[in-house]
């Protein structure tokens, strides 16, 4: 059982969950099914640290004497995780703490959840139960220090027409949606940015890299000067530029 940290949502987005909701307490704890990603992992070892506010992210809001909400997505945004780091990487371990003292990885990365939005389909512009979620994601090296940090983001949509359950499941397909959303998101503009493109073309070896230019990866690194051998002069020790390649 994991424990839990409460985290309060703006009474503005719960006067749209709790329209018509019965007084009692609304608990509701959404899990994901996330399929496993087809695509060659990186033949790379990284370490992932699952903080507080990670593990114990639950939200909840008081917004009346009577009732209250909360959304429990703890489980779904690890299954989430685990999953989608697995089928990125050749391996992945999981660290007590944002950097790795004993573990062998070349980096490590700290997802954060930042925000949870919902929508029931009555006050929805778009007539269906909406999920929307954010989420904060840290690249960092061995001893800790940031490489890179951004937000990704996920929606989710659950249409009420072609729905049959209640409020609470609609709910739940939604927020599962939006993880799988923000899943793609993550894996497909990952190696996009710059300083996490800078740190792959560092950790890969030369020919893996090619092995995965060649396979239609969207990892590019910046040619790489190699000097042939015997290129420097006998004389000065100098290199002859007319010498010097690249490699792609």
């Amino acid at each position: 059982m994991l424990p839990r940290r409460v985290h309060k949502i703006p009474f503005v987005m719960f006067a749209v969950l709790m329209a018509g909701c019965s007084t009692s307490p609304v608990d509701l704890a959404v899990e994901t099914n996330i399929p496993a990603p087809v695509l060659a992992p990186l033949p790379l070892t990284v370490g992932v640290h699952y903080g507080d506010d990670f593990l114990q992210w639950v939200f909840e809001d008081e917004a009346g004497e009577d009732w209250v909400w909360r959304v429990d997505t703890r489980q779904a945004h690890l299954t989430l995780y685990r999953s989608l780091l697995q089928s990125m990487f050749d391996r992945v371990v999981e660290l007590p703490a944002p950097f790795a003292e004993q573990a062998d990885v070349t980096a490590v990365l700290v997802p954060q959840p930042v925000t949870l939005q919902l929508a029931l389909p009555e006050l929805s512009p778009v007539g269906a139960f909406e999920a929307w979620v954010r989420y904060r994601i840290r690249l960092l090296d061995p001893v800790g220090e940031v490489l890179d940090e951004w937000e990704v983001a996920g929606y989710g949509q659950q249409g009420s027409a072609e729905f049959g359950g209640g409020r609470k499941t609609g709910i739940a397909e939604a927020i599962d949606r939006a993880h799988r959303d923000l899943g793609a998101r993550l894996i497909f503009g990952f190696a996009e940015r710059d300083e996490v493109r800078n740190w792959l073309c560092g950790a890969l070896a030369p020919a893996a890299a090619e092995s995965l230019r060649d396979s239609g990866s969207a990892l590019r690194c910046d040619p790489v000067a190699a000097v042939t051998p015997g290129a420097a002069s006998a004389e000065t020790g100098e290199v002859d530029e007319d010498a010097v390649t690249t490699t792609d």
